[in-house]
């Protein structure tokens, strides 16, 4: 058996120490990034440099224990630069004697959560109730037919596991399969997918996806805000407030305050690009104010972005592009519909690692759009290497921009596929009509 030891959290680029623990003896140890062996060891201490190159990159990194024979005795494996998983989640299939499955059990760890809030359950598109003990009645199911179980656990609005359980006539693969989420858009003039009519719509290194579900899930906004913003964003509030009583004398109800709304499946978050360092961890830690609660689209954009201010306690400085990063990761966490939203200020230094067309390209792979306002002002110029998509100068630039965010996210839906894929690793098949992947 073998474990890391070294856990890679956050933004990882570079070459990093890789040590891992094996628990019993053995000739080599491999480490493998994307599945291409990177570093090997014959003996301990194992510790493997692993280079993860200049760029971000979504990335599964594995370490591989092998004897004198060359079997393999174990592996371990983490993710890198990709959403966290607080959770884990399986269901167990329960069989008779003559191999069929009868029932099945849920199962889940979390360090973070006890028991999941709720748990929906679907055999073949109809609902299937789960027993007190979390087990399921898979008995009725006709011994002759294929049969798909499809399980929603969601522990919080942020954390929610798919895991789906195929069996009966006709199955001959592992009964147990994660699933990988897919965000695409639809084109304006098309209707929603079914899952039966996209075969050969995804492909991964060259072999067809397999669509399990078509959703049209929650949405996620994650505005990042450039503290050079701060003051644009109380005048546009205070314009929006304007509006608002000018409409409400008019006896026009809702002018104003509406400019900047999103949908309400639609939450909003905020990250402040200017981090800090938390007094009681190490001197390289760096975090991002972020919103610890969602608020709905309906609150409006503007509002949400100038409520949260940057306490500067322990500041370092302006990172954009860091920041957007961090957005990009927070936006595809709970596999919903996302996107990233930057609100520019007046150009500066930028202390960020990564640069604009770096972030950018990391983002396309996470399949999270990223959209950009110039929130810079008269006279100022915004960093140029952003390319921004609009300048706001008033509430009525607000509100078009804001129209078309909409747009962006009425578009998207999340397509479910067999297996555990890397999201750069999706590409559309041959056969895909009507769609495009995010980017």
């Amino acid at each position: 058996m073998v474990k890391f030891l070294t856990l890679l959290a956050g933004l990882v680029v570079g070459v990093e120490n890789v040590e891992v623990a094996v628990i019993e003896p053995a000739a080599r140890v491999e480490l493998r990034l994307n599945g291409r062996v990177v570093a090997g060891t014959s003996a301990p201490p194992w510790v493997l440099r692993c280079d993860f190159g200049r760029e971000l990159h979504p990335g599964l990194v594995e370490a591989v224990a092998f004897d004198e024979s060359g079997r393999e005795l174990g592996r371990d494996a983490q993710r890198v630069n990709l959403p966290e998983s607080r959770a884990e989640a399986a269901i167990v299939p329960e069989t008779d004697e003559s191999g069929r499955v009868v029932a099945a059990r849920l199962a889940w760890s979390s360090p973070e959560f006890e028991r999941p809030r709720s748990i929906v359950a679907l055999l073949d598109g109809r609902p299937v109730k789960v027993s007190g003990s979390h087990r399921l009645d898979l008995s009725a199911a006709a011994p002759d037919e294929l049969h798909v179980l499809s399980v929603e656990l969601e522990f919080s609005p942020e954390l929610r596991l798919k895991r789906q359980l195929e069996f009966g006539k006709g199955f001959s693969g592992d009964a147990s399969s994660d699933l990988t989420a897919v965000p695409v858009l639809v084109d304006g003039l098309s209707q929603l997918p079914v899952a039966a009519s996209m075969v050969g719509w995804l492909t991964a290194g060259g072999e067809e996806l397999r669509v399990t579900a078509v959703e049209r899930e929650r949405g996620r906004l994650v505005v990042v805000r450039d503290p050079g913003a701060e003051d644009q964003l109380v005048r546009l509030q205070a314009e929006g407030k304007r509006l608002s009583r000018e409409a409400r004398r008019a006896g026009v109800a809702g002018t104003g305050s509406w400019l900047d709304m999103l949908d309400g499946d639609v939450e909003l978050r905020v990250l402040v690009a200017e981090p800090v360092r938390p007094s009681d961890r190490a001197r390289a830690t760096l975090l991002f104010p972020y919103s610890g609660e969602g608020l709905p689209g309906t609150e409006g954009i503007i509002r949400a972005a100038a409520a949260p201010k940057n306490e500067r306690l322990l500041g370092a400085g302006l990172m954009v592009g860091d920041g957007v990063a961090v957005a990009g990761l927070r936006a595809a966490e709970g596999n919903l519909r996302r996107a990233v939203l930057l609100l520019l200020g007046p150009q500066r230094e930028d202390a960020s690692r990564f640069h604009p067309d770096a972030v950018r390209r990391f983002l396309a792979e996470l399949h999270v759009p990223l959209v950009v306002w110039d929130l810079s002002g008269p006279g100022a110029e915004a960093p140029p290497a952003w390319r921004p998509d609009v300048d706001i100068a008033s509430f009525d630039d607000v509100a078009e921009a804001t129209g078309r965010l909409c747009a962006l996210f009425r578009r998207q839906c999340i397509v479910w596929v067999a297996g555990r894929h890397l999201p750069q690793a999706v590409e559309l098949g041959p056969a895909a009509e009507g769609i495009e992947l995010i980017r």
